[in-house]
């Protein structure tokens, strides 16, 4: 029965939000993944097998952002007013170092486009960047490649 409702994409989905909702209000010395945490659970299912229409996924991809940007968005536009000029700066720094890096170990390692663009996404945790990766490539590989490196890139930004 339950591999019958695995089948089911929109039971699966759900499933997948659902576990991630209550994987993310676990904390641990005063830590916890908080909605980042749909995402392992999402990357657990697809190692598993579990398949979810593109649709659906994009549509997941979507409340994920939104759930992101209402948790985020108060905060960042108060770090805005105050320190615009300075984040935006420090922002480019962040972007270029990271795609300069990604550049030089694509040629360095014989790593395919889809997978440079995924670990760049993933690294810097840009869920968006995802959206545009998977767009743009039309390759599973980006998303594979984001799954990789963004339990690493949350990791940075737990550790700052």
């Amino acid at each position: 029965m339950l591999i019958d409702l695995l089948q089911s994409s929109y039971f699966s989905l759900f499933l997948i939000v659902a576990l991630g909702f209550m994987l993310g209000r676990i904390k641990l010395k005063g830590l916890s993944l908080d909605v980042s945490a749909v995402i392992f659970i999402a990357l657990l299912f697809g190692h598993f097998g579990v398949i979810i229409p593109k649709e659906l996924g994009n549509f997941g991809l979507v409340l994920f952002i939104f759930t992101i940007g209402i948790q985020a968005g108060p905060g960042f536009f108060d770090s805005f007013r105050s320190k615009g000029k300075t984040l935006i700066l420090i922002t480019m720094l962040i972007i270029s170092s990271a795609c300069l890096t990604a550049v030089g170990l694509k040629y360095a390692f014989n790593i395919d486009t889809p997978s440079i663009v995924g670990l760049i996404a993933g690294a810097l945790t840009s869920t968006p960047g995802l959206a545009v990766a998977i767009d743009s490539t039309n390759s599973p590989l980006a998303s594979i490649a984001y799954g990789i490196a963004y339990p690493l890139g949350l990791l940075g930004l737990f550790c700052l």
